[in-house]
């Protein structure tokens, strides 16, 4: 599994932008060196630049906005996290480099990951809680779980993608059954949402009620997931694929999709039809 630094910082400073400036939770211990960590500057800067952005959430923010912050944020955590939590792993979890700006995660490492990922998000919150309790303790922070929850992405509303998927590409039948859809359509992540955690028009396929309700949180069968690398193809070099389902394209590639289907596999996802 391989990740630019450009995909991990993006989904950093997502993920902070709540816990520092919507709930003004601390991230450093008072240890007298300095008030706040070089992350929270960063965004406490961007906010004091620029008052309105504190209340507006991340994806809110206008695409330079947001572009210049996990630019900042990269830099800093080239330099100060991932050499680090490399070394503190003994080199065992991951490799990297800085000159390419990439890290790739080992395949043991991933699969075991994926395996039990409920239950290392459920860990990590519980020690991320009990962290931001102890720096905090002069406010103290009210529903901290649920504020971390917060600051990760969320689903999103499909309506989107289904309008494009239907209008603009005329996709008129179920993707699994191929019977024609009536008013109650589903847009179905193909490989599930709780992998991916992410919507982008790569992953979606417009299904019936009852087929998206049973293939549930599994995968499809692998000549199913080559149908939906064609139809990709085919979307990725239209003329309709401008501005904003280009976006939804970037980083994208078929052979990322099948990667992501085959650790899905060795994650314990399970096939279905």
């Amino acid at each position: 599994m391989e990740l630019t630094f450009q995909q991990l910082f993006e989904k950093f400073t997502e993920n902070y932008w709540n816990l520092i400036l919507k709930y003004n939770l601390r991230q450093m211990s008072n240890n007298g060196k300095s008030a706040y960590s070089s992350l929270e500057k960063i965004l406490i800067q961007a906010a004091s630049e620029n008052g309105v952005i504190r209340y507006l959430e991340y994806n809110s923010l206008q695409a330079d906005g947001r572009n210049a912050l996990v630019l900042e944020v990269k830099r800093v955590c080239k330099r100060n996290v991932v050499g680090a939590l490399y070394g503190d792993f003994e080199g065992k979890f991951y490799g990297f480099s800085l000159k390419e700006e990439r890290i790739w995660i080992s395949t043991v490492v991933y699969a075991f990951l994926l395996k039990y990922k409920l239950e290392i998000e459920k860990l990590n919150y519980y020690a991320w809680a009990k962290l931001l309790e102890k720096i905090n303790a002069h406010n103290p922070p009210t529903k901290l779980v649920d504020k971390l929850e917060l600051a990760t992405p969320k689903r999103n509303n499909l309506l989107f993608y289904r309008r494009i998927l239907q209008k603009e590409f005329e996709e008129q039948c179920c993707f699994y059954c191929g019977r024609q859809l009536n008013e109650k359509v589903h847009v179905d992540h193909v490989i599930p949402w709780q992998l991916v955690r992410e919507d982008r028009l790569w992953n979606f396929v417009l299904a019936c009620p009852a087929c998206n309700i049973r293939k549930n949180n599994r995968l499809p069968k692998k000549e199913m997931l080559e149908l939906v690398i064609q139809r990709n193809e085919i979307m990725r070099v239209s003329d309709m694929c401008v501005n904003s389902i280009a976006e939804e394209f970037k980083n994208y590639s078929g052979d990322m999709m099948v990667n992501l289907w085959q650790y899905a596999k060795m994650g314990g996802f399970r096939e279905w039809i």
